[in-house]
């Protein structure tokens, strides 16, 4: 009984202790064996972080046994460009799609497959994302902060909530902390900035829409908010008719007032069967 009630009483802590990006860096640095006093330690060391990094990144290491850099600038062929006019500034929108996965799509995998996820077939399980991929620029080597409350912060302002992976900006936590990035940047090019999302129902009371509203027989909502289904079509008027006074401002002189916007799926966070187990119920 004693082994049962201490496993049971340790468990959240290790398990806390592991999840925790702070304290998890402190016991890795304050646990690990010395690697001696050596400068070939130092930079055998240097050069395994270093081997995770593009050979054309120009940057500097905060550490020997870190990835966390300051990047300057990078070197060799220009990737890509982006030409932007002042007269006609461009709409930009990211949308992140909860639970979207990288070995799911053919086109960001590669014809090579060196996992062989897909087994020499040429399936792919998101075919529309394939086919805007290949119309612009897909990133294969992109860092993500895992989780999507995190998220938020890691692509819209580059921070991460280090001192907890639970409490971030969307789960009512770091209330006291204000970061400054790409809505104030766009704000400041005089951007309309716009953030939307279906998660959750709860804000609504606010304009007089109470969660249970969402409810009937089409259950538009689940237990996160409310359906993609929906959200993309009230997402999609507002582009519809945002774009119709642009060109409306446009046509008579005025200047364009872009967008910005933001949003966020929540759909596939639960299994794709729950609208339809609580239609039939």
């Amino acid at each position: 009984m004693v082994v049962v009630a201490l496993s049971r009483a340790t468990t959240p802590l290790i398990a806390y202790a592991a999840l925790n990006t702070t304290l998890n860096e402190l016991l890795q640095h304050v646990l690990e064996p010395a690697m001696g006093g050596s400068s070939a330690f130092g930079d055998a060391d240097r050069l395994g972080v270093e081997s995770f990094i593009d050979s054309n990144e120009e940057r500097t290491l905060y550490g020997n046994r870190t990835l966390y850099r300051r990047t300057t600038g990078f070197r060799g062929d220009l990737a890509f460009n982006v030409s932007v006019s002042d007269l006609d500034p461009p709409n930009v929108i990211v949308i992140a799609v909860e639970s979207f996965r990288f070995h799911d799509s053919h086109y960001l995998v590669g014809d090579e497959d060196p996992s062989n996820l897909f087994k020499g077939s040429n399936i792919t399980v998101t075919p529309s994302f394939d086919k805007w991929a290949k119309r612009g620029i897909a990133l294969r080597n992109y860092w993500s902060s895992w989780r999507t409350s995190r998220s938020v912060e890691s692509l819209m302002f580059g921070q991460l909530p280090y001192d907890s992976v639970t409490r971030s900006g969307t789960t009512g936590g770091q209330r006291g902390t204000t970061l400054s990035g790409l809505p104030q940047l766009f704000k400041a090019k005089d951007y309309e900035t716009f953030f939307t999302t279906g998660c959750v129902t709860d804000y609504d009371t606010d304009l007089g829409i109470k969660p249970s509203d969402w409810e009937g027989l089409e259950h538009r909502a689940l237990d996160w908010g409310v359906h993609d289904d929906l959200t993309f079509q009230l997402l999609g008027d507002l582009l519809v008719n945002k774009t119709k006074a642009q060109r409306s401002r446009m046509a008579k002189g005025e200047a364009k007032k872009p967008l910005f916007l933001n949003h966020y799926t929540i759909s596939s966070h639960v299994n794709y069967k729950q609208r339809w187990l609580k239609l039939g119920s």
